[in-house]
């Protein structure tokens, strides 16, 4: 499923952030990383590795606008908002 993938990479994501920045790196220490949101964690991981948080692709034009072109808050809302569904479906047959 879609939603497990996503859901999926956003963990590993927050592995290799906290492997990056807290223990290689040492940018930032256990408490300091713990009190971060998801997409500061990762927008920090991609700022330290350069790698670009712009949508790129004009067909998303809406969500360009919505998202500020922030991919690292686009990607983390969706995992939210799948989260969220997930919870209700799971809500509704218990």
């Amino acid at each position: 499923m879609l939603e497990n993938k996503i859901i999926s990479t956003q963990i590993a994501l927050e592995q290799l952030a906290w492997t990056y920045l807290v223990n290689q790196e040492q940018m930032i220490d256990k408490e300091a990383y713990k009190k971060l949101r998801a997409t500061d964690i990762l927008r920090l991981l991609c700022y330290q590795l350069k790698i670009p948080k712009e949508i790129t692709n004009d067909y998303y034009g809406e969500l360009v606008e919505k998202y500020k072109n922030d991919s690292v808050f686009k990607f983390v809302d969706y995992r939210i908002i799948l989260c969220i569904q997930r919870r209700k479906k799971f809500q509704q047959i218990g």
